[in-house]
């Protein structure tokens, strides 16, 4: 983790800002070579043509290739109005963040409308054009493809899901055409399109790349297709998912808060938690890591390690989410008095190492109050439960 400045931040808005940062990071030794999955698209198109099912769940290697992504093959299954809104809407429309285009473009909103209200075989015809035009030379058009994509029923996303693999995996540097595709294809359910093994693969070689929070976002897009929601809760991960999440817990890979996101499905709750309070301790870079974890409640079965490790985060603190995480895990479960103790003296030991002026702002005055509240709190006796 890169050293975080003594200015203390209490705003949510900063939260996120050290997930990235520091030196570029070395794959681990989870992560797989590099792999290839050009004559996937081939034979995903076959199968469609054919309806006979392919496996996927073993993507075979082929050559890596630089420059941008590869042209998936054209199928004679396509919607020829969409089409044409594609090529003519995008230079239309300007990109205005992360492939993300301007929402005051008529363009888009034509495209939206007729795209939502395709369904059934329109839906699957509308799926396939999106797909073809992924690999258009023009980027402008690329970009306005992976959002119709979005604007489509999962079921007809999910079908196609192997062919987006392969053309994330042939995207070189483009950070928004990467980031856009894979949004595009983040509602599909890997499971259903027999693509988990693919979809690991895909993940895992994102740790080749230099890590920066667009490359991580990718690996939790990719993610989203392991574990669907169904009734509003997530299905179980298969035993694949859960062994690669288990594994990217512990490191400082790219795919790292791709694994933390899954963590609610995993059923080895036990390992899972045991791999994040290995990585809380190694004070890798935490705040993700510790939000998704509280948000959830996931490990609230075996609270004390994680609190241990929370507490051990604490000379490094310059913020204040900390403090509600330990309240938080304090309030739902039974903390040992010995470790609530602790806690409240590196609190305060805290308090000391930031430089004071003789008069401090209003905004500092209230984080050091936070810190001395929070010393006071867990001083204390633990409050009798209501």
């Amino acid at each position: 983790m890169s050293e975080m400045s003594e200015q203390p931040f209490s705003a949510r808005s900063d939260m996120r800002s050290n997930t990235m940062q520091g030196k570029p990071r070395q794959p681990g030794a989870a992560a797989l070579s590099r792999r290839r999955r050009a004559p996937l698209v081939f034979l995903a198109f076959a199968a469609l043509a054919s309806q006979e099912k392919v496996s996927l769940s073993s993507p075979p290697a082929a050559a890596k290739q630089s420059g941008g992504p590869r042209r998936a093959p054209q199928s004679e299954s396509r919607d020829a109005t969409l089409a044409s809104m594609l090529a003519g809407g995008a230079p239309a429309c300007e990109v205005s963040f992360a492939g993300s285009f301007d929402e005051s473009c008529p363009a888009v909103h034509k495209m939206d409308a007729y795209v939502t209200a395709r369904t059934g075989q329109a839906a699957a015809r509308a799926a396939t054009t999106c797909v073809d035009s992924l690999t258009s030379p023009d980027q402008h058009v690329r970009l306005l493809s992976a959002r119709c994509l979005e604007h489509l029923p999962a079921r007809a996303v999910t079908k196609l899901l192997v062919i987006g693999l392969a053309i994330i995996d042939g995207i070189g540097d483009d950070d928004d055409q990467l980031s856009a595709v894979a949004r595009a294809f983040s509602r599909a359910d890997a499971q259903a399109a027999n693509a988990v093994g693919a979809v690991l693969a895909t993940i895992q070689e994102l740790n080749h790349r230099p890590p920066h929070a667009a490359v991580a976002s990718v690996a939790s897009w990719l993610a989203a297709t392991l574990v669907q929601t169904v009734d509003g809760k997530p299905t179980a991960a298969d035993s694949a998912t859960s062994a690669w999440a288990v594994r990217a817990m512990a490191t400082d890979d790219v795919d790292h808060l791709a694994a933390i996101s899954l963590l609610h499905a995993i059923s080895d709750k036990l390992a899972a938690c045991a791999a994040v309070t290995a990585y809380l301790r190694a004070q890798k870079p935490w705040l993700d890591t510790v939000i998704e974890v509280i948000q959830t409640r996931a490990c609230d079965a075996v609270p004390t390690d994680l609190f241990a490790a929370l507490v051990d985060l604490i000379p490094q603190s310059n913020n204040t989410f900390l403090l509600t995480a330990l309240r938080d895990l304090d309030a739902r479960t039974s903390i040992p008095a010995e470790l609530r103790g602790k806690a409240a003296s590196a609190l305060r030991v805290r308090v000391q190492s930031f430089a004071q002026p003789a008069n401090p702002y209003k905004e500092l005055q209230d984080f050091l109050n936070e810190f001395r509240t929070t010393a006071a709190y867990f001083a204390a006796p633990r409050p009798a439960p209501p």
